[in-house]
Formats: C-alpha cells, sequence, structure tokens
C-alpha cells in the first residue's frame, strides 16, 4: 500500500489539469485587474451619485460573484479528477 501511494503522488498533472489551472490562472489575474480597476474608481474623491463611477460600484458584487463561482466550478473539476 505504501508503494501505491509514492507512485501516485510521483505522478505529473494531466495536460488537462495543467490547461485547467492555466485558464483558472488567467481567470484571475483579469478579476484581479478587474478588483484593482474597481478599487481605483471607490478610492476617487470627485465623483457624484450620478456618475457612471457609482454603477460600477454596483458591478463589483457582480464581479466578486463571478470569481467565486469560477473558483467553485475549477475546483470541482480539480476534485473530480483526484477521484480518478
Amino acid at each position: 500500500m505504501h508503494k501505491d501511494f509514492n507512485r501516485v503522488v510521483q505522478q505529473r498533472p494531466t495536460t488537462f489539469l495543467q490547461n485547467t489551472v492555466h485558464r483558472f490562472e488567467n481567470e484571475l489575474m483579469e478579476h484581479c485587474k478587474w478588483i484593482d480597476d474597481h478599487e481605483q474608481l471607490i478610492r476617487m474623491d470627485t465623483w457624484g451619485p450620478s456618475s457612471s463611477s457609482s454603477s460600477s460600484l454596483q458591478v463589483l458584487p457582480n464581479v466578486m460573484r463571478n470569481a467565486h463561482d469560477f473558483m467553485v466550478h475549477v475546483a470541482s473539476k480539480v476534485k473530480c479528477l483526484a477521484r480518478h
């Protein structure tokens, strides 16, 4: 049984898993960029309630929800791969 454990640990990730992780990293970087953009808008003191920046604040929860949903999706794929 100990030999089986060592063999499994030493296996390289599949191409599918590598591609999934790569796509996840790209998506995560894009979400980080969006968050940074929104944080800059939040820091601005010059916009009023009717400006387009206030609508950006309303979009922020959706951006965060999308990032969360994507992470859960990737985690479920990785978990399925780990079972096989």
